[in-house]
């Protein structure tokens, strides 16, 4: 107490008492002081702290304390192994007043110092220093790299017998049953934006087996980036120290590597300055166009045209939520589908995409006239089949098979209801399963 109150500039009287205390040691006062005198491998170590929230155990301070001598071997105790490094966290950390620490109860810890815990105080994270030693400021945009995304959607729209490999049914984007879809789920900016860093993330760390991480490794990096001001940008070789250190026990990527790709991705803006290359993150990774018609085509009768070079990902979401999509040989077309805008409604009818069809497309317009007509109105479906299903773990195969809550409504213990277009599926799920499907029409 007395080491962390002249480290801080308390007064003797905020050792009084351990209230008085404990309110002066989350104020901000002399927090400034005691992080100018950290190296910056502890600064990296404050930032992982913060981004993770949580307590940790003295092993986890082997990242920037630890030696040879502290590494995990059979013939050693806990105490043995991280004797020193409990000293170092102690003198540089805890007795400067930037991290709490506490003994917790856990039954199955022999040791004191196996019981004690760390924790970052968030009120602190004002005050931490930059992670990077060196970064420049340029006020430009800096180059976009190749929407790879738009490529892929347009590559695979565009087959005319999509692949079947299961090990690329997450990304697999296409359409089935007339639904757009990323994988097995609709398609989404959101989504999209997940499949960019998953692609990333895969190009990067294939199929390593990494020690388990504290966070996963583009998290890491994106918290990284995240860091830097306005208009301050890095180049890829302020990233391996730090990275070190977020993501210790992982084989880390080629650093270079790692930001070209993440450019190419559409996730990183570049710029290049006397030869040398800078990276930052994107303002916006999932900015929408301004024009929310662009690459939209409701001149044709009956439907509309979507040219997918052009349209926004915003727009191709708002239509995915009120339309039904075939490609043909002249491109991608939609339908209105009138139970997907009424359940779009209201939570999409201000989109700017659904006003412009409003106004543009009739085929559109009258549809949301038709829905709007029956709104509060019972509806009765022509196309709902109803199933008893009886057995538990068929029930549970037929739940995963129709995971999408517009094709599956969970009516009770025994009764599911699903749309006629999925009858197929479930007739494979039940007899993959060996069950025998009975089935009974009404007159």
């Amino acid at each position: 107490m007395k080491a962390i109150c002249k480290c801080r500039g308390f007064s003797p009287n905020e050792m009084s008492s351990r209230a008085v205390f404990e309110n002066s040691f989350i104020s901000n006062r002399g927090i400034e002081t005691a992080m100018a005198s950290l190296t910056h491998d502890e600064v990296a170590v404050l930032h992982l702290l913060r981004h993770m929230n949580k307590a940790v155990d003295i092993s986890f301070f082997n990242r920037i304390y630890g030696n040879k001598d502290s590494r995990p071997c059979y013939w050693k105790t806990y105490n043995q192994l991280y004797k020193t490094v409990y000293k170092q966290v102690m003198t540089s950390l805890v007795r400067k007043g930037l991290l709490i620490g506490a003994e917790v109860e856990r039954w199955q810890a022999d040791s004191k110092l196996e019981r004690i815990r760390f924790r970052f105080p968030l009120s602190f994270s004002v005050s931490l220093s930059s992670l990077f030693a060196s970064t420049e400021t340029f006020e430009v945009k800096g180059r976009q790299g190749k929407d790879v995304a738009r490529a892929k959607l347009m590559a695979f729209l565009q087959e005319s017998h999509p692949k079947q490999d299961k090990k690329n049914t997450e990304d697999h984007i296409h359409i089935r049953d007339g639904e757009l879809l990323i994988g097995k789920s609709n398609f989404s900016v959101k989504r999209l934006d997940t499949w960019r860093f998953d692609n990333w993330k895969k190009a990067l760390w294939p199929g390593k087996k990494a020690k388990q991480l504290e966070i996963p490794p583009i998290k890491a990096v994106m918290y990284l980036f995240g860091q830097l001001a306005g208009h301050e940008w890095i180049m890829p070789a302020e990233l391996k120290g730090v990275l070190q250190i977020f993501l210790h026990g992982s084989e880390l990527p080629d650093v270079k590597k790692l930001c070209e790709k993440g450019w190419s991705l559409g996730i990183l803006a570049k710029h290049e300055n006397n030869g040398k290359s800078y990276y930052r993150a994107r303002n916006e990774v999932s900015a929408p166009q301004p024009d929310p018609a662009s690459g939209i085509d409701a001149t044709v009768s009956g439907l509309i045209r979507v040219d997918l070079s052009k349209v926004s990902y915003s727009g191709l979401e708002a239509l995915a939520q009120i339309a039904t999509f075939a490609m043909t040989s002249a491109g991608l077309e939609a339908q209105p589908d009138i139970k997907k805008i009424g359940r779009a409604w209201p939570s999409w009818s201000e989109h700017p995409v659904w006003n412009w069809l409003n106004k543009n497309s009739p085929v559109f317009r009258s549809t949301m006239e038709t829905t709007n007509s029956r709104r509060n109105k019972t509806i009765v479906h022509k196309d709902l089949l109803i199933a008893k299903v009886r057995d538990l773990s068929l029930r549970v195969r037929i739940e995963k098979a129709l995971a999408d809550p517009q094709r599956l409504i969970v009516m009770d213990d025994e009764y599911i209801a699903f749309p006629e277009k999925s009858l197929r599926t479930i007739e494979k799920v039940v007899q993959k399963s060996g069950h025998v499907m009975k089935s009974v029409k009404s007159k």
